[in-house]
């Protein structure tokens, strides 16, 4: 399975315009904004690898904090949208539908804490999660009121829960009763070696995409990052299936986790390595028959058998290795042809 990676800003969010799905926020950051009934997700359309301050500091947060967070707690809110929240990772979320302005309006007033649970309206004939799907706790850290009453939110994912229970309150939207839960406990000097692995390789990626986008911003160093906490930040990073992740976020085992994104990282890292030389290689050279085939050949190593026996046409017209190209051109590769009528 491949993968591809979009890394999340804890930035603030913009108010988003429709229709577009491209735009720029107070930053100039591009965005991608996914549209769903309740609300607008809106996510980094980068892959340059960046942590802020506040996300370093979120990620490396113990998880007793996090429980003393939410003692207490046993009723939550539920806000159900088509995407996947972590613990400690960020999420800026534009809110506008009439019931989440509501649940905003009233969990600002007791504890800022409300239950993301992943939920695909278009996938399934049910109208709201089961009972007993797992979901993650968001905290609000910054709101930002608009005139209209919508609302540009962050927030950070604070602990998994599990729903026990829907409970009728009266409010427009979900609540339920929820129980908390952590991964079991398991041989530290095992996870942090899986960690370790984990760690390098993603950073390899992280290392070549900053490479292929011509990125100089500095890369920081994860390496020392508490197991659990890594395995959720790296789940988050990668573009994989929504079903997927969700699968990520409900397991009870750190090295089940960690084994499961090693497995992945590693049949993607030799991809994104090879895109960064290619990449590094094509700005180098000029812009020549020659030298985009010499691309090819870092790809395709088989087509080092024919030597220099290969043929080549740009724009349907026979070339020369020395021909140059020129954006838009189309260049084919013809094997040598023998015999004849």
């Amino acid at each position: 399975m491949g993968a591809s990676f979009s890394f999340l800003s804890a930035r603030g969010a913009p108010e988003p315009r429709r229709p577009a799905q491209y735009q720029a926020n107070q930053y100039a950051m591009p965005l991608l904004t996914y549209h769903s009934p309740s609300a607008i997700i809106i996510f980094r359309r980068s892959t340059e690898l960046e942590l802020t301050c506040s996300f370093r500091l979120v990620s490396v947060r113990k998880m007793s904090e996090a429980i003393d967070k939410v003692r207490g707690v046993r009723e939550l809110p539920l806000f159900p949208l088509p995407v996947v929240l972590f613990p400690g990772v960020p999420l800026p979320l534009h809110i506008f539908e009439p019931k989440y302005r509501q649940m905003l309006d009233d969990i600002r007033v007791s504890n800022n804490l409300f239950g993301l649970s992943y939920f695909d309206p278009t996938a399934t004939e049910q109208e709201l999660p089961p009972a007993g799907h797992v979901g993650c706790v968001a905290e609000l850290t910054e709101t930002q009121a608009l005139p209209d009453g919508r609302s540009n939110i962050l927030v950070v994912g604070l602990i998994r829960y599990q729903v026990d229970s829907y409970v009728e309150r009266g409010a427009p939207y979900l609540v339920a009763q929820v129980s908390y839960f952590e991964d079991d406990e398991e041989d530290y000097t095992l996870l942090t070696d899986c960690a370790q692995d984990v760690a390098e390789t993603f950073t390899r990626i992280a290392q070549a995409v900053r490479i292929i986008n011509d990125e100089r911003a500095h890369l920081p160093d994860i390496s020392d990052t508490e197991p659990q906490r890594l395995s959720f930040l790296v789940a988050a990073a990668m573009e994989i299936e929504t079903d997927l992740k969700q699968e990520l976020l409900e397991l009870r085992s750190t090295s089940e986790r960690l084994r499961r994104l090693r497995d992945m990282l590693n049949r993607a890292v030799k991809s994104y390595e090879e895109r960064a030389r290619i990449h590094e290689l094509a700005k180098g050279c000029a812009a020549t028959v020659g030298s985009a085939f010499e691309t090819l050949v870092i790809r395709f190593p088989d087509l080092k058998r024919f030597g220099r026996s290969l043929l080549f046409a740009v724009n349907q017209e026979y070339a020369t290795r020395d021909n140059e190209l020129h954006e838009g051109d189309e260049m084919a590769i013809f094997p040598p042809v023998s015999g004849g009528a």
